[in-house]
């Protein structure tokens, strides 16, 4: 059964399969079955032992082992179809290869030269001739390839690629027309180089025809006389005529170029011709080539000669009668017609060739049908094969009938369920109709809310237009504010403009203040340091009277104080029985200085403040401060003259130092004398300590302006902190925000917001903010409809940035005036720096000299 069933199926594939006719092998003998049966068993168990029968290896592999057998031609058949179904150029060539003398081989020929002329290249032309030079459709390939070469080199249009086109392909049609083009070519370049060398010559004529023209007209209009005219005409005359002699003989003198090289031509034709005919072992194909190349010169160049401008010359005219170019030209053409002989008597080849291969195919399509034959006998086989497999179906339908009667039982049980259906059916009708009386009234339900949905739209469309309306009205007059807020702002900036005016012409006022106040602080300073150097010169000097004058009274008074001593130790052991000893220092000065003045006379003075001394001494005190306070109440009482050279002398008992001594003296004589001029002291004191002298000056020169001008305190402080690195914008925008504000309270918020701006914040952002601010404090209701007038705020940013770049340019201006300000302002107190330093330097080398 399955063996019968194996025959039909590969009876079908082999019979049914598209192509038959042209895939079945014409060199495959006749088939004998009854003398092969052993090869055709083995042949069929092959193939159904195939694992896979579309896979080309198996294909091929089955062909070669059974080449006979009438699976291999369904195996070829197969092995076609899958080269065609692919359409790969590859796959075709290897088909070729292995089936190419079979008739399945010569139809993927044709097909695969079918898909080079879909590409229509060259490179796909030359690979097929390269391939397949024996194949019939090897001259329609070489037809292709000559029509797209002449296409390229007609694209190309040089006189060498017309060359190689003709010597590649000398028989194509297209090879008189390259070479005519070649020379059309050849003679419009010799014709443009020409006319560059004749240039200069034909803008001489047009210059000289265009004077003569010139000087005819000059000559109608009475403007020149007849001899005049004549003279002007013949030398023009004379000019052209050279200037065209000349021209004839540059074209001559080419000519006769283009004849040289045509002679050339033609004796090296000759000598090929001499060399073919006298060494027999030459290549005449290469010699035939060089001649049929160097002859498409000798042509083109024979052609230029024939053509204008040259044919007029003589060297043309010498061409013409020379009887060896004739012969040369005749040799030429003949060469030509033999090339078209050869190529005619090659077509009536091929023609007998496609003839032969005509016969060919009809003698394999004659084996074609009696193959048929054999096949019909196989088939009459395979339809003994058929009536075995028709009893097998005869069982098949014994199966099927009693299959058909359980399907019987089956139609029973569902007609049953029909019944059961059909009831339902009449219930789901009852539903039915129900359902659509619900859809009725939904419907009626539908129509009335409708009618109600429209009423309510076209209350609410109502209320939406009143709402509009009031929302335009608000934008209106949210558009309003806007404006004047605008207004508002522009005022805001006009006063802000004046006041930066007003600013600027204070600043140049101060300027000019401080310039002035620098000058009477100079020359203060310079006064108050030389009445220091006189208070000072003074000073020492009166220092050295009372010294002197200190140390005699000293004597005097140690001289008066042994006297009295005696004295008074007599008188007091006299009043110790007349009175009790004083409870206060007081009552003794006052006993002993009645004692004294009763003993002594005028003694008193002196006896006072020495018994306050030794009533020190008694309690306790240090015989120092005991000292001190009797000469301090004596000297202090009656030599206030004295007092300085003391309060030394005091100084040096304690142990201070000589400066501290005389900067003490110093500064109390100056403070008594002149006031101004401590600072001064003290600025000699610190440079001795060591601190910096310039340190020193400046900060008592601060502190003298703090006091005298606080305005002038003020320019040193903002002086100082410009040299420390702060930026001069940022201080002149802090005191002109100060002055402002305290000018003006209600200019805060704009003053803050021109200095957002300044500082590059967005101006566009601060206004929205300030509106958004005002709209909510002012108009709540407003704030919803800002987002309608972002649009307003930004069409005016243009005015914004105008405004900024305004008071950029004002900032600018400010920043440089203060600049030059503090540059003067630096320079002044550099120099007062200088001056200060080199008066209080040389003052206190002179004290120090006169101190040490």
């Amino acid at each position: 059964m399955q063996k019968s069933l194996s025959h039909v199926i590969n009876f079908i594939i082999w019979t049914m399969l598209p192509n038959i006719g042209m895939a079945l092998t014409l060199t495959s003998p006749p088939l004998i079955l009854a003398t092969a049966d052993i090869y055709t068993t083995k042949a069929q168990a092959a193939w159904q032992a195939l694992p896979n029968a579309l896979d080309p290896a198996y294909l091929d592999r089955f062909i070669a082992i059974y080449p006979q057998s009438a699976e291999a031609a369904v195996a070829l058949t197969l092995r076609f179809n899958g080269v065609q179904t692919s359409s790969s150029i590859p796959e075709y060539h290897g088909f070729i290869a292995l089936y190419g003398d079979t008739l399945a081989g010569e139809q993927a020929l044709y097909e695969v030269f079918k898909l080079y002329q879909a590409q229509h290249t060259l490179a796909g032309y030359f690979d097929f001739l390269r391939r397949y030079p024996n194949a019939p459709q090897a001259p329609i390939a070489q037809m292709h390839i000559e029509a797209l070469a002449f296409a390229i080199v007609t694209k190309l249009n040089q006189v060498a690629e017309y060359d190689a086109y003709i010597g590649s392909f000398p028989t194509a049609p297209q090879a008189k027309g390259a070479e005519n083009l070649a020379k059309q070519l050849a003679l419009q370049q010799q014709k443009t180089q020409l006319n560059l060398l004749l240039d200069p010559i034909a803008k001489q004529l047009e210059k000289k025809r265009k004077l003569r023209k010139y000087i005819e007209t000059q000559y109608q209009q009475g403007e020149i006389s007849d001899a005049e005219y004549w003279e002007f005409v013949a030398l023009l005359d004379v000019s052209i005529t050279d200037l065209m002699q000349s021209r004839s003989t540059f074209v001559e003198q080419h000519a006769a170029k283009l004849a040289t090289r045509l002679e050339q031509l033609a004796e090296r034709i000759e000598r090929l011709q001499d060399e073919a005919k006298s060494n027999p072992t030459a290549n005449k194909q290469q010699i035939a080539a060089k001649i049929a190349t160097l002859g498409l010169q000798f042509k083109r160049h024979k052609f230029i000669l024939r053509s204008e401008p040259f044919l007029a010359t003589q060297a043309a005219g010498r061409v013409r009668k020379e009887e060896r170019y004739k012969r040369l030209m005749q040799y030429l053409d003949q060469l030509q017609n033999t090339l078209i002989t050869e190529r005619e008597r090659l077509i009536a080849v091929l023609r007998e060739e496609f003839a032969a291969t005509r016969k060919t195919l009809e003698a394999g399509f004659e084996l074609l049908y009696k193959d048929n034959q054999i096949a019909q006998a196989s088939l009459d086989q395979l339809v003994a094969k058929v009536a075995i497999l028709h009893d097998d179906l005869n069982k098949v339908n014994a199966n099927l009938q009693r299959i058909h009667t359980s399907l019987t039982d089956v139609h029973t049980l569902i007609q049953q369920g029909n019944a059961h259906l059909a009831v339902l059916h009449e219930d789901l009708d009852q539903v039915y109709g129900q359902i659509v009386q619900i859809t009725k009234d939904v419907g009626a339900g539908s129509a009335r809310q409708q009618a109600l949905l429209k009423t309510v739209a076209t209350t609410t469309k109502q209320g939406f237009g009143l709402l509009h309306q009031d929302m335009q009205q608000q934008q209106l007059a949210t558009q309003q504010r806007h404006q004047q807020k605008i207004s508002l702002a522009s005022r805001q900036l006009y006063a802000n403009r004046h006041v930066a005016a007003v600013l600027k012409e204070n600043h140049q006022q101060r300027l000019t203040a401080r310039r002035q106040q620098t000058e009477v602080l100079r020359g203060a300073i310079k006064s108050q340091g030389e009445a220091v150097v006189n208070a000072q010169r003074v000073t020492v000097q009166s220092i050295h009277h009372q010294t002197k004058v200190s140390m005699y009274n000293t004597q005097r008074i140690l001289a008066t104080d042994r006297m009295t001593q005696g004295m008074i130790s007599q008188q007091t052991k006299q009043f110790e029985q007349l009175a009790k000893p004083p409870p206060k220092k007081s009552i003794w000065g006052s006993i002993v200085g009645i004692a004294a003045n009763i003993v002594l006379p005028g003694a008193g003075m002196v006896v006072g403040p020495l018994i306050n001394g030794v009533t020190k001494l008694a309690e306790g005190k240090n015989w120092k401060d005991a000292l001190g306070g009797v000469a301090e109440g004596v000297v202090g009482k009656y030599c206030k003259e004295c007092v300085p050279a003391l309060n030394i002398a005091r100084g040096i008992v304690d142990g201070k130092s000589p400066e501290d001594i005389l900067l003490a003296q110093g500064k109390a004589l100056l403070k008594e004398h002149c006031s101004e001029c401590t600072p001064v002291l003290d600025a000699a004191n610190q440079i001795a300590k060591g601190k910096d002298p310039m340190q020193v000056v400046k900060d008592i020169g601060r502190e003298q302006l703090g006091k005298q001008c606080p305005t002038c305190g003020q320019v040193v402080d903002n002086v100082t902190k410009l040299r420390d690195g702060k930026s001069l914008g940022d201080m002149l925008q802090r005191a002109a925000t100060q002055r402002v504000i305290s000018a003006c309270p209600q200019c805060a918020p704009a003053v803050d917001t021109l200095t957002k701006v300044a500082k590059g914040a967005d101006p566009i952002k601060l206004v929205k903010q300030a509106t958004q601010t005002a709209l909510h404090n002012t108009c709540p209701e407003c704030a919803s409809a800002l987002g309608n007038m972002l649009p307003a705020i930004q069409a005016n940013r243009l005015l914004n940035a105008q405004a900024r770049r305004k008071m950029l340019s004002q900032q600018l201006t400010m920043k440089n005036v203060n600049a030059g300000f503090a540059k003067m302002a630096q320079d002044h107190l550099q120099s007062f720096k200088q001056g200060a330093k080199t008066a209080v330097t040389t003052r206190l080398s002179s004290i120090l000299d006169r101190v040490y």
